[in-house]
């Protein structure tokens, strides 16, 4: 299962000298809904729960996340809940989702800190940035209904350094036509 939530899909195995692809039929996706989670106080414990979490179904995250997961509760039995990856670039992932209620979706992509440049959009309006959940990976809580959940990275260095770069080209251009 731990390799399922890294969307695992193949594991290499070495029979009789010749590696062979087995199918992981835990493989989880690029993201998915769960239908709860557990609160830990450290990264020790969120790494010590993964031993019997069942992943498909619940999260571990840690405590400091608690104020982000206020008033989200557990589906009921009849909820719907489907997300799918319909584009993928490194710096930017488009998801649709439909959801009967409000949930915490879980990627399959490793957790960076917000201040890293990771931005979150959904139907084109900035949203919270997603946490940490599962020890490494993203989690974000998803509003009931469907839309579109864009991941883009948008580092704030990197489009300064556009702008440095822009400004140190047109002053070098005009010394040297001056």
């Amino acid at each position: 299962p731990l390799l399922g939530m890294l969307n695992t899909k193949y594991i290499v195995i070495n029979n009789q000298g010749t590696p062979t692809p087995l199918p992981n039929p835990e493989a989880m996706g690029n993201a998915w809904f769960v239908n709860g989670f557990d609160l830990v106080d450290n990264a020790d414990q969120e790494m010590e729960a993964l031993a019997t979490l069942p992943v498909r179904e619940k999260a571990v995250i840690q405590k400091k996340y608690a104020a982000y997961l206020e008033g989200l509760t557990p589906p009921d039995s009849a909820a719907v809940a489907t997300v799918k990856l319909t584009e993928y670039h490194p710096d930017r992932m488009t998801y649709q989702y439909n959801t009967s209620s409000d949930r915490l979706m879980m990627f399959s992509e490793v957790y960076y800190p917000p201040e890293k440049g990771w931005n979150v959009y959904i139907n084109g309006e900035i949203q919270p940035p997603f946490i940490k959940a599962n020890y490494l990976l993203r989690a974000m809580k998803i509003p009931a209904g469907s839309g579109t959940l864009e991941m883009k990275f948008e580092p704030t260095a990197w489009y300064t350094g556009v702008i440095v770069n822009r400004i140190s080209s047109a002053l070098i251009l005009l010394v040297f036509f001056a």
